[in-house]
C-alpha cells in the first residue's frame, strides 16, 4: 500500500505552473508520533524530521508505531489516525526507516488535508483541487476529491 500525491492545475484558472508541490513555509510543531521506547532509532529519525515529533503525554498521536509478536519474531506496525497503514518484520534499522518514510508521507498528506486558502495578501487566488486516493499493489482505488473554491 502506498500514498499517491498529485497536484495539478485547475483548467478554469490561469495558474503559472502545470503542477506544484506545496509544503508549509514555517511549522511551529510537527505531527505527533507515539512509539515504544524499545524503538529508540525512531527518536533519532524524529530529530531530523521536519514533519514529525515525539508525542507529548496526554496528546493524541497522528502516527503510532507498535510492536507485535514474540522477541525473535517481532513485527513493527505503523498506524495513522488509528488505522494500520504498514508493517514490516523487525530485523534491522532499515525496516524502521522504511516505515518512518511512510509515516512522513502520511504526515505530508495531512498537510494537504488541512490546507486553507488564507485571506488578504496570503490568499490563494486560484482554486486548488485535491484528490486523495490509495494505490494497492499498483492498482489505484477510487479517489476522494474536494476543492477550495
Amino acid at each position: 500500500m502506498a500514498f499517491l500525491l498529485l497536484a495539478s492545475q485547475v483548467p478554469e484558472y490561469s495558474f503559472p505552473y502545470s503542477w506544484a508541490l506545496a509544503r508549509p513555509h514555517h511549522r511551529q510543531h510537527g505531527w505527533p508520533v507515539l512509539f515504544p521506547e524499545k524503538l529508540g532509532h525512531i527518536r533519532a529519525l524524529l530529530e531530523k524530521s521536519g514533519d514529525l515529533e515525539c508525542c507529548e503525554p496526554g496528546k493524541e498521536p497522528l502516527i503510532e508505531f507498535r510492536l507485535h509478536g514474540k522477541e525473535n519474531e517481532e513485527t513493527i506496525a505503523l498506524y495513522g489516525r488509528g488505522v494500520q497503514i504498514g508493517s514490516r518484520q523487525l530485523e534491522a534499522n532499515s525496516d524502521i526507516e522504511e516505515l518512518f518514510s511512510m509515516a512522513s508521507m502520511f504526515a505530508q498528506a495531512q498537510d494537504v488535508l488541512s490546507f486553507e486558502k488564507g485571506s488578504g495578501d496570503e490568499e490563494v487566488r486560484s482554486e486548488v483541487q485535491v484528490e486523495i486516493g490509495v494505490v494497492h499493489d499498483g492498482n489505484e482505488e477510487p479517489r476522494a476529491s474536494y476543492g477550495t473554491a
